[in-house]
């Protein structure tokens, strides 16, 4: 049987299976497809899954009037496709391990209902685009993973509504340009693991925005040796989570946290903690009353337990 026949088979199979009035999801994942059979994807469709391909283009994509959802990862795209004849419905749209290595302005702008896009995986390289989003852009989570940026993405407007931004597992400089961060005001979830950080970034344009009321910082496995005293102090919000496991931070700072406003949860786990210098401040932490610590392996005498490294010392 022929691959046209095959996938025309395939296609009538799943469109009978997975159609719910105008709720119709194709999937051609995982048939080596080299193109996309758009004359044998039904006009209905509303998902469109085709990864695990070798697409290396998509020089024309036409237009379909219920189109949501387009999975493209694990092909051979160099560029972001254009979407325009599908602008006006994508919300979601996954790129993440092609071979991307630039981003155009005109591809992403035009997405006006845009909600997720996942660059993950892909060689884009710093800088990336400057974004003037003054369209109406909806854009909530943005996935850059392991490309190779060395800064942050400056989105004009649509940061405002930008909730997740994911940059772990590219080369972050300590001594970048972190204000970008401030363009996001109602961010509540940053990724930085695995940046090669060894100083704690400065995050002050994002954690002192008052529009944040609660706020998780992935800066897991990285190199951090140490964190500054007033690295956190005077936050606003109600609850922060920093995920500060698999570093090489040696001590926990006792006025780190001496100006509490919000409540805290911070892992440790991973870590080589001096527990004779942080006897005292574990001490201090019973008794703050805003603070959850997971991973600290210090008794409160000063000695070390490893039995206790993936329990969470609470304050009471």
């Amino acid at each position: 049987m022929s691959l046209r026949k095959r996938i025309g088979l395939l296609l009538e199979l799943c469109c009978v299976a997975m159609s719910s009035g105008s709720n119709t999801t194709v999937d051609l994942g995982d048939l080596q497809l080299g193109f996309l059979p758009f004359d044998m994807i039904p006009a209905d469709t509303v998902k469109l899954l085709a990864k695990n391909n070798s697409i290396a283009a998509l020089p024309y994509f036409p237009p379909y009037s219920y189109m949501e959802i387009v999975h493209l990862n694990q092909n051979f795209l160099t560029v972001v496709p254009d979407f325009t004849n599908i602008s006006g419905t994508l919300e979601k749209l996954m790129l993440a391990s092609n071979r991307i290595a630039t981003v155009s302005e005109s591809s992403i702008q035009i997405l006006r209902k845009l909600r997720v896009l996942s660059l993950w995986r892909n060689r884009i390289t710093s800088p990336f685009p400057d974004m003037d989003l003054t369209i109406g852009t909806e854009l909530k989570i943005l996935n850059l993973m392991f490309n190779r940026l060395t800064g942050f993405p400056r989105l004009n407007v649509i940061g405002a509504g930008l909730l997740e931004l994911h940059m772990g597992g590219n080369s972050i400089q300590d001594e970048g340009d972190f204000s970008a961060l401030g363009l996001y005001p109602n961010l509540q979830k940053l990724r930085l693991s695995s940046c090669n950080l060894t100083d704690m970034p400065d995050l002050t344009g994002l954690l002192h925005n008052a529009n944040n009321t609660a706020l998780y910082i992935d800066l897991s496995n990285n190199k951090l040796n140490r964190l500054p005293t007033a690295a956190l102090s005077n936050l606003t919000g109600t609850e922060w989570t920093f995920d500060l496991s698999n570093n090489s931070i040696g001590y926990l700072p006792n006025m780190m946290f001496a100006k509490l406003d919000s409540r805290f949860n911070i892992d440790v786990q991973g870590n080589p903690l001096n527990c004779e210098r942080g006897a005292s401040w574990i001490n201090w932490v019973q008794h703050t009353g805003r603070l959850n610590i997971t991973g600290y392996p210090c008794q409160f005498d000063g000695s070390r337990d490893g039995t206790t490294t993936s329990e969470s010392v609470q304050s009471k």
